[in-house]
């Protein structure tokens, strides 16, 4: 059984820009915070900790309050958010901006796994190649990326 984390967010206003941080369990018994107009929004996902079909809608009907001309920034994106961008529709809307996102990696060897920050214009975007860092396990042995790439960083062909 999935250990339920009480949801919760936090949210920080400075001038135009508003940041939203979540955290623990998006599902049926989250509550979103209001959406507020701005000029950007930021939104930190690194403390999500699981997301079933109920969250997926609560987060599909919040992330529409956003809508361009609002600059919306998604950071810290973990790997059960990346894995709906080219999903589920409307997670992930055309105008929203991944700065950065979560990249996990496996050893066979070790039976290690570790989660590798990956930022928009050091790895990604902005014209850039992607670029995936080599990953080493507590042997020095070269561990793999665990997603399959093709599909896992779809949502970045697209942007």
């Amino acid at each position: 059984m999935i250990r339920r984390e009480p949801f919760e967010f936090e949210v920080l206003e400075d001038g135009e820009t508003i940041e939203y941080s979540l955290s623990g369990s998006l599902d049926e018994h989250a509550k979103l915070p209001d959406s507020r107009p701005a000029g950007k929004v930021v939104i930190r996902l690194g403390g999500v900790t699981s997301l079933n079909s109920q969250g997926t809608r609560l987060w599909i009907g919040w992330i529409q309050r956003f809508r361009s001309p609002i600059e919306v920034v998604l950071e810290d994106c973990p790997v059960l958010f990346v894995k709906n961008f080219k999903l589920v529709k409307g997670f992930l809307p055309e105008h929203f901006v991944v700065n950065s996102f979560v990249l996990p990696f496996y050893s066979e060897r070790t039976r290690e796994r570790r989660d590798v920050l990956m930022e928009r214009g050091i790895h990604y975007g902005m014209n850039l190649k992607m670029k995936i860092p080599e990953q080493q396990d507590s042997a020095g042995n070269v561990m793999e990326v665990d997603v399959i790439e093709s599909t896992y960083l779809g949502f970045l062909k697209a942007r």
